[in-house]
């Protein structure tokens, strides 16, 4: 498969300008999600706005949710764009493998985070020379270099393997490896257009978010109750701004997502022969 990379990079704004409504679908999928999110504090055993670690969890559920469901709308967009729709009866099956896919990412990401830091504290109580004086300042950022090299690598690796979970029902990571196979540099470049743009996308929408509160501010006071909150969460300035919130992600969540389901619709729709050096 040959593919141009900017093309491939910015695929997501090729498909807001092909299905606009696209954005619509992921805005609210984000925005039930910030809500809900917001919400699990107060529906945790110790209610308020005190998290604690089950408070975490049904906040993270909701992230969760809200990801494969915009991953989903993003997928399904993207690969009924190359001709790869999705009928309504295979949907069922496709949400759960990517909400499979999206739990086992997201265990994986974890373990990292744990695994490496136990290895920086038995690296320090090992191996360092005893008394030698530790920066402790530079251990996170080497970690969180390294952390961010990595996950990143894989990202581009395993671009496929959200499209595959979505179309294929499969979670298949080795396939989604061997889809990328001998183009990982033009893919690398590929992911880093897309991710500058994402960035870019978030600092100018936090630009104009911060801008918008020195106009119009939000309310500072915590909520006293679960009833407070849901009546200081739904005035016209809290929703307008959840609003852009939501706006923002959705808009870096299709860019982001795009191309990883225009390159998986691309090698899928190589010759037999091609396909069968990926696919057997």
């Amino acid at each position: 498969m040959t593919f141009s990379i900017p093309a491939t990079a910015f695929e997501g704004f090729l498909l807001l300008r092909r299905h606009p409504l696209t954005l619509v679908w992921v805005l609210a999928v984000w925005f039930v999600g910030g809500v809900g999110s917001n919400l699990g504090p107060w529906l945790a055993p110790t209610r308020g706005p005190t998290l604690s670690p089950t408070a975490y969890g049904l906040s993270g559920l909701f992230l969760l949710l809200c990801l494969m469901g915009a991953s989903a709308i993003v997928y399904a967009r993207a690969l009924k764009a190359e001709g790869r729709a999705k009928p309504l009866r295979a949907w069922p099956r496709a949400i759960l493998f990517l909400t499979l896919f999206w739990l086992l990412a997201l265990v994986l990401i974890v373990a990292w985070i744990v695994g490496t830091a136990l290895a920086v504290r038995l690296f320090e109580q090992r191996v360092l020379p005893r008394g030698m004086i530790i920066n402790y300042a530079v251990w996170p950022i080497i970690a969180l270099t390294a952390g961010a090299v990595l996950i990143f690598w894989l990202s581009v690796r395993l671009a496929c393997a959200g499209p595959i979970a979505f179309d294929r029902h499969q979670i298949a990571p080795r396939l989604a490896w061997r889809m990328t196979r001998g183009r990982t540099w033009r893919l690398v470049a590929v992911f880093l257009l897309a991710l500058v743009a994402a960035v870019a996308i978030g600092v100018l929408m936090t630009m104009l978010r911060n801008w918008g509160e020195t106009l119009i501010p939000l309310p500072t006071t915590p909520p006293a109750n679960l009833q407070a909150f849901v009546v200081q969460s739904f005035t016209t300035v809290s929703v307008a701004y959840s609003a852009y919130d939501a706006l923002a992600i959705a808009l870096i969540t299709i860019v982001l997502f795009a191309p990883g389901a225009r390159l998986y619709a691309g090698v899928a729709a190589e010759t037999p022969q091609s396909r069968a050096a990926v696919f057997d």
